[in-house]
């Protein structure tokens, strides 16, 4: 039997299903905070080093204006099957048994945002979200207009480097980078380039690199562009089921989840949809005239 509603009967419906959405508790509060991995900055130089005194005070100010938002959970970009590494590591970290300064990653986010600002929120853990999928922007190489998804990658690369460079130099402050990343125009920018511009390309392939590590079963080359998005959407729709189900389990009404920036965007937009959730942007903790400025350069 096949049911058939006219747009009546379909707003009937609607209209009843509305009080079970919002009959719930208050929506649980949640920033996404976009960021660049720290680890990846140090190039050798001492003023690019994470660890140098300046990059250690603009983190510490970071971080003082996120805890202002007192998030009762964080959530990293650690794969779930490194929870329980994660959790032994942090708790080492509390009892002085882990020095950060002496771990291969000891510069990215996971320890100089996460370990340090749970430390400070007096968090009892933190809390795994990835699900890793090799899907990097050079995996398309091939195809007809390809010559479109380039010039998108181009552009971005003209204007990531020279800001990656300025802090590198310290020309430019860690605190004011990061809260560029977490620009409205910055996060549009960067979304459009990888769920938008492929599209484009048609008739194509992987590289070589990229056909070992991809099941490439079911892959339509005809639609290569559309493919390589749906390969990054789907890693993002299975983050999002993890950030759900943890914050379910631990019950937190605030989270913090700290990513690489390329994420933000299609998770605010599943967010979003969410009645259950209200995002906050980090926007409202993090102020700087200098991010401000330089994201009018991403609003295009």
């Amino acid at each position: 039997m096949v049911l058939r509603f006219g747009s009546a009967a379909l707003l009937t419906v609607i209209c009843c299903l509305r009080p079970a959405l919002t009959l719930a508790d208050e929506p649980i509060q949640i920033m996404l905070l976009g960021v660049d991995h720290l680890h990846q900055l140090y190039n050798d130089s001492p003023q690019s080093d994470v660890y140098s005194t300046k990059k250690q005070n603009e983190l510490a100010a970071l971080r003082d204006d996120l805890a202002a938002f007192a998030p009762q959970q964080i959530m990293l970009e650690a794969e779930r099957g490194e929870q329980a590494q994660l959790s032994d590591d942090y708790q080492a970290y509390l009892n002085g048994e882990l020095s950060i300064n002496d771990q291969p990653y000891g510069r990215s986010e996971r320890y100089q945002l996460g370990f340090k600002l749970a430390q400070t929120l007096e968090l009892n853990d933190l809390t795994a979200a990835d699900f890793y999928a090799y899907t990097p922007q050079s995996a398309l190489n091939s195809g007809q207009n390809i010559e479109h998804y380039q010039a998108a990658l181009g552009n971005l690369q003209r204007n990531i480097r020279p800001l990656i460079q300025a802090v590198q130099n310290d020309e430019l402050s860690l605190y004011d980078y990061l809260t560029l990343m977490n620009q409205p125009q910055t996060i549009s920018f960067t979304h459009r380039i990888l769920f938008n511009t492929p599209a484009y390309v048609m008739h194509g392939d992987f590289n070589e690199n990229a056909k070992q590590q991809i099941d490439m079963e079911g892959v339509n080359t005809d639609y290569i562009g559309a493919e390589f998005i749906g390969l990054f959407y789907q890693r993002n729709l299975n983050i999002y089921s993890n950030i759900l189900n943890a914050q379910l389990a631990s019950g937190a009404q605030r989270v913090l989840v700290i990513f690489g920036q390329l994420h933000v965007g299609v998770l605010q937009e599943l967010l979003a949809n969410n009645p259950h959730y209200e995002i906050v942007s980090p926007l409202n903790y993090l102020h700087s005239d200098e991010a401000e400025r330089l994201a009018t350069s991403f609003a295009q």
